[in-house]
């Protein structure tokens, strides 16, 4: 088994720093109001959080995926809508990894440096993880596309600055006729009708977004090739994957210091509940749980590390610590009793919150789906 670097080391306790320090006495606040200063990207920018896999000649950290996964267990820690910065870098490794040089050259530094915020349009009304049914189109005028569609479930889409939008420029080619088009804020035709009212993880915005007649220069089309985009998206996806996988995992490390701490000191028959057996139980299957998660998301970003097939394991870090979350925040709104279902002691929101665990980035089932079929190839 691998063991945390130094440098992972340091990363992990500066995300912590970061995340009690600059967002902790704030997320009460931010998650009544449904908004997120945008002083905490630019925070995170001068911690190189915006450039994480960025090649570090365009202002990047170039990191590990194990380091990226520590920051985001301590990020959901504290507050689950923290993960919108992996949308952001998501969509910054695809543009690093696939775009042409002057794509690189333009768009990195503005993203890496936090000059830019960008969003990732992916999921439409009727295709989310069945990405190669996707019906937004994109046609050829000259040296432009004209993209028609809809998107739905955006993150960010009504404050980023940047979107990267899948769309079909062969719509009889399933998969192999997906492209990627850079897209930025105030394009003509690209519209964000409607920002979503959600159960949870409110601070982080979920937008519907309309294309109609929306013009883009054929140089944002990314990489400068038609009909490439399904293997992007799929690497991108691969990593989210990993990243809300240990999301989850902070989520339910949150919870359960929050039920242990108030174990310690709630007494019932003059003791405290953490010596009730039942109590002591539930706290050991959450610590367990909670452990297992941790380590089989660390496991999958190490092999992607070790550029080894990460993808199966991601998907099965994924689920797995997406519905331990959702076990462990309702158990630990159950060890807080009323007080759990009470908005002050922070269980209640952390337990909505682990439900956006269990659907983005594809869901528990279909993670499931991904797996099975791993697991039965010849």
């Amino acid at each position: 088994m691998f063991q945390l670097n130094d440098e992972q080391l340091q990363i992990q306790a500066m995300a912590r720093r970061f995340a009690e320090k600059e967002v902790a006495p704030y997320v009460d606040e931010w998650e009544d109001s449904a908004y997120l200063p945008r002083e905490v990207f630019k925070k995170m920018a001068e911690l190189g959080f915006t450039g994480m896999y960025c090649s570090e000649e365009y202002g990047g950290l170039n990191l590990d995926r194990v380091s990226a996964v520590l920051i985001a267990e301590e990020f959901g820690r504290v507050q689950r809508a923290l993960g919108f910065i992996f949308i952001h870098n998501l969509v910054l490794e695809l543009i690093n990894d696939f775009g042409t040089q002057e794509q690189r050259e333009y768009w990195l530094p503005l993203l890496a440096n936090g000059d830019m915020l960008a969003a990732f349009g992916l999921t439409e009304p009727g295709a989310g993880s069945d990405a190669a049914n996707i019906r937004t189109r994109a046609v050829k005028d000259g040296n432009r596309y004209i993209l028609n569609g809809q998107k739905c479930f955006i993150t960010n889409a009504d404050v980023a600055d940047v979107l990267s939008i899948a769309a079909k420029t062969d719509p009889g080619a399933g998969a192999r006729g997906v492209s990627i088009f850079i897209v930025p804020k105030g394009t003509p035709g690209l519209s964000v009708p409607k920002v979503e009212k959600t159960m949870g993880v409110r601070s982080t915005h979920i937008c519907e977004i309309v294309l109609e007649d929306c013009a883009v220069p054929a140089a944002q089309l990314l990489g400068g090739v038609e009909n490439k985009g399904f293997p992007m998206l799929m690497k991108g996806l691969e990593g989210g994957r990993l990243t809300n996988g240990s999301l989850a995992v902070g989520v339910a490390q949150g919870a359960f210091e929050i039920a242990r701490d108030y174990a310690k000191q709630r007494n019932a028959f003059g003791n405290p509940i953490a010596n009730l057996q039942a109590i002591q139980f539930m706290l050991a299957d959450m610590a367990t749980e909670i452990e297992a998660a941790r380590w089989l998301v660390r496991y999958a970003a190490w092999r992607k590390d070790q550029g080894l097939r990460a993808g199966m394991y991601a998907s099965m870090g994924k689920r797995y610590g997406a519905d331990m979350a959702m076990k462990v925040t309702t158990d630990a709104v159950q060890v807080l009793g009323g007080y759990g279902y009470i908005q002050d002691y922070k269980v209640e929101r952390m337990m909505r919150d682990a439900k956006m665990t269990q659907i983005v980035e594809g869901t528990s089932q279909i993670q499931r789906t991904i797996i099975a079929r791993e697991i039965l190839k010849d």
